[in-house]
């Protein structure tokens, strides 16, 4: 009854009627492996463990699942998953209301809260690979870092939650060495230790876990890692992130900030594309970066795996509030309502593609890699649910890929130095935003078709000569369109073609028998369109009537679509397939993507707190133990009738035009304060007149800047 008055109410609402039947339509798919599955705890008091952070109590704390007959398998492979950044006390049920953080810094909740569970939220996921054979450990970090305290070394804790991944691995490897184990622990826990390989391991991470899982593997890699010494056989195989954070990190032996990368590991991106905590798709950094590095040769696979209407909460069950806020979602299509607490669509995606991800690369399973591969069709259940991009990498290897333009060069010229032609279009060789932290360059390329068919055509090869490609297996290329009224078709389609050096055209092969061009499918908070390419790959056999062993050009006809605005780059040919198959044709899932402008958006009233319900309640000086300089710093305390939130994405304060990002919540876990730290030196340069604006989900506007003398304090308070 509950169920069909609320469709019932909703009903006033198309959009919303249609979340509410389809919903139901979706039970998680019985993925259940040849095992029976058995689940414990292990949790051992808080202390400060200095390996992990030096001046806050930290918590061993996590829930194991195994196979039931563990003792009877052979050694098997470990999954370490870490949950983001979320409040550590929740209220109420159906849904519980995160909103506290006393817990991260006193172990305990206000009356009539509990405890957050955020190491749960993935039981779904973990059961599922437990299934399978492969020991899954989900990992709290509620103590002392989730809503913890920022440092300037440490901006959110990232590092912190890398370290605490490797302590579990290194507690875990100990114990297996030793062959012992802890009183304190269930006996039953034991044998399930003795039964790991640290030579298989994967890591799970969503939001700041998942950038958490990154710095476990750069961390355990560097030159004279401890870790390495404390496990010298580990053999992390593959990284799995859902939502990830790119904050810069410091790094302490070239006091320079640096980039997390996941170089030599199989690497995969969920990202949602309705993502209403990490709005501007930050994940999709790291893919960007390792693509574009030329110095390395990496033969594992890189992939971003794009989700339409996925919010950033509801992958994790014990999230119960959606993040997402409607502006930003590009298309009517999501996979939740604003009334539900959770989204079984969302989790049969992550559970599909987490299955696959590390069965494949922990079990060899190679059918399973092919999950990520676009020359494989994904799941019929998948494509019934939503339109999922790939964009994908088989492997950085300059022997197995040719390049034939990555736009690098003036408008105009190819790569390789030879001209480029084009005709009845209009393109320009540069960024896709150069605003944007990762810097990929593109051809923007617009046309509107009235007679002549435009086309733009790739020279890698002087006239009346080519070259062999006759060893290599496909043609990939990066695509996506642009945010353009030119864009008013729901998809656009044009046609690809080889050019061989006797000037002979091959057969046209259309990019919807192996794409969906459509979108821009993201939005972020300020309403600009999020570029998120896809990878397509066209096996060489589809070209027809050209000789594959004198290949002059590339040519992309926009014979299909009249008019219409992309982004093409990183055309190339492949010897790789990677896993899947040279001649897929089956067609994905389509969603109805119709033109929306960013101009068109409007920031709802509901996410601006206006000043009146705020303001700045002290301006303190003082120093954080954790500043790796004798750099002086300014405390700005900051108080609102509106609940601060705990999110992955960093609080942002602004003053005037500068911005800071170095903040925490006070002591009592109150979330209606939040306390940024800035450099002195920077807050001397202000004249008062400044607007004082806090971003963190919402906007919350605090007025002018009212200065303030300040005292030098050494009380080193938190």
């Amino acid at each position: 009854m509950k169920s069909a008055r609320l469709c019932l109410i909703i009903a006033l609402s198309f959009f919303f009627v249609t979340r509410c039947l389809a919903h139901n339509s979706f039970a998680i798919e019985d993925q259940n492996g040849p095992y029976e599955v058995d689940t414990e705890e292990y949790r051992l008091p808080a202390k400060i463990h200095t390996d992990v952070l030096n001046d806050e109590k930290t918590e061993i704390w996590a829930r194991v699942f195994f196979p039931k007959n563990i003792e009877q398998l052979s050694p098997s492979p470990l999954v370490i998953m870490l949950h983001g950044n979320h409040s550590t006390c929740g209220r109420g049920k159906n849904p519980r209301i995160d909103d506290d953080t006393s817990y991260t810094i006193t172990g305990e909740c206000p009356k009539g809260y509990v405890v957050v569970p955020n190491h749960e939220g993935y039981n779904y996921i973990a059961k599922q690979l437990a299934s399978w054979g492969i020991i899954t450990i989900s990992i709290n970090s509620n103590r002392g870092i989730n809503g913890g305290k920022s440092s300037p070394d440490d901006v959110a804790l990232i590092k912190a939650r890398g370290r605490l991944i490797l302590k579990h691995l290194s507690l875990l490897y100990k114990w297996f060495a030793a062959n012992s184990f802890p009183r304190k622990l269930n006996p039953k826990l034991k044998p399930i230790v003795n039964k790991m390989d640290f030579t298989r391991v994967g890591l799970f991470g969503h939001s700041r876990g998942a950038q958490g899982i990154r710095a476990a593997y750069a961390l355990y890699q560097e030159p004279g890692s401890a870790w390495k010494t404390l496990m010298p056989e580990l053999s992390i195989n593959a990284l799995y992130e859902i939502g990830g954070t790119d904050f810069p990190i410091f790094n302490s032996y070239t006091h320079m900030l640096d980039q997390l990368n996941a170089d030599q590991v199989a690497w995969n991106q969920l990202l949602p594309l309705c993502d209403g905590d990490v709005v501007d798709a930050q994940g999709k950094n790291p893919f960007e970066r390792m693509i574009n590095d030329d110095s390395i040769i990496d033969n594992t696979p890189k992939s971003l795996y794009e989700v339409w209407g996925a919010n950033h909460n509801f992958f994790n069950t014990e999230w119960q509030i959606p993040d997402v806020r409607f502006e930003i979602c590009s298309h009517s299509d999501i996979l939740f309502s604003p009334f539900d607490k959770d989204s079984k669509r969302q989790q049969l995606i992550a559970q599909n593609s987490v299955l696959a991800f590390f069965k494949g690369h922990l079990l060899n399973r190679k059918e399973d890699m092919a999950h990520f591969n676009p020359l494989s069709p994904l799941p019929i259940i998948l494509k019934q649910i939503t339109q999922i991009d790939r964009d994908y990498f088989p492997s950085r290897n300059n022997h197995s890929i040719a390049v034939v333009d990555n736009f690098n060069q003036n408008t105009g010229i190819n790569s390789s130095g030879f001209s480029n032609v084009h005709h009845h279009i209009k393109i320009i060789h540069g960024e896709v935003d150069p605003s944007l932290k990762v810097k990929q360059r593109v051809a923007k390329i617009q046309w509107e078709r009235v007679m002549n068919t435009p086309y733009f055509e790739s020279v890698w090869s002087a006239i009346g000569q080519g070259k062999d490609i006759s060893s290599f297996m496909t043609l990939d290329f990066r695509v996506m369109r642009s945010d353009s009224i030119l864009n008013r078709a729901n998809e656009t389609d044009l046609s690809i073609h080889l050019v061989d050096a006797d000037e002979k055209i091959s057969t046209p092969v259309k990019l919807s028998e192996f794409s969906i061009l459509n979108g821009p499918g993201s939005y972020d908070d300020e309403y600009q369109f999020n570029p998120l390419f896809r990878t397509v790959r066209i096996p060489l056999s589809q070209f027809q009537g050209v000789d594959l062993r004198k290949i002059h050009s590339v040519r992309f006809s926009f014979d299909q679509t009249e008019s219409g605005a992309i982004y093409l780059t990183t055309i190339r040919f492949n010897k790789d397939y990677g896993p899947g198959f040279d001649t897929t044709k089956e067609m994905p899932h389509r969603i109805p993507s119709f033109h929306k402008s960013a101009n068109d958006a409007r920031v709802s009233h509901s996410l601006i707190v206006p000043e009146k319900l705020n303001q700045i309640k002290v301006v303190q000086l003082n120093q954080p133990k954790q500043a790796h300089t004798n750099e002086e710093f300014v405390e700005i305390h900051l108080e609102s009738q509106e609940k601060f939130i705990v999110s992955d994405a960093l609080p942002i304060l602004r003053i005037g035009k500068m911005e800071f990002m170095l903040s925490r919540y006070s002591d009592s876990g109150d979330q209606h304060k939040l306390i940024f730290t800035i450099p002195k030196e920077q807050y001397e340069q202000f004249s008062g007149l400044e607007s004082v604006v806090v971003s963190n989900g919402k906007t919350w506007h605090f007025g002018k800047l009212i200065k303030a003398d300040v005292k030098w304090s050494r009380s080193n308070k938190r």
